[in-house]
């Protein structure tokens, strides 16, 4: 079954559509499972990327994409008032704060993982490994012909 990435009769079944109600639905998910926490999903993707790699300049936390700049010292604030994490200046450059998971970041990111890969879990349960792997491969072609992947 050919699928027309152009279809204009109707919005529901545009592919550029689907994909962002895909997106928005996904968020609204996490957003729903991270509630319980106080944390938005923008905090949790910030926690997220400190978890992967701990003591980040601020502006390494900026998603190139999204160019959300001007949001990060607002975000980092929220969850430093939080007790989450800890903005510290660069050793070798006075210009630069890094960011660094407190303990307690550390402990309610775990907690969070663990939920976040349970619902990652239930929604594409239904999906093979072939079919996330086309859909990743997909949505990886759609970013880099975008040119600002």
């Amino acid at each position: 079954m050919a699928i027309d990435h152009n279809r204009t009769d109707s919005i529901d079944q545009a592919l550029a559509y689907r994909i962002t109600r895909a997106a928005r639905l996904l968020r609204t998910d996490l957003a729903r499972v991270l509630e319980p926490f106080g944390v938005a999903p923008e905090h949790f993707y910030l926690l997220f990327r400190l978890h992967e790699r701990d003591g980040r300049a601020q502006g390494e936390l900026v998603d190139p994409v999204l160019d959300d700049r001007a949001n990060i010292s607002r975000l980092v604030a929220v969850l430093e008032r939080r007790g989450l994490v800890v903005r510290r200046p660069d050793p070798t450059d006075a210009r630069v704060r890094r960011v660094y998971l407190e303990p307690t970041g550390r402990d309610l990111m775990d907690q969070l993982l663990a939920l976040a890969l349970s619902e990652r879990a239930r929604l594409f349960g239904g999906l093979t490994v072939d079919q996330l792997a086309a859909l990743d491969h997909a949505l990886s072609l759609i970013e880099a012909q975008s040119g600002r992947a």
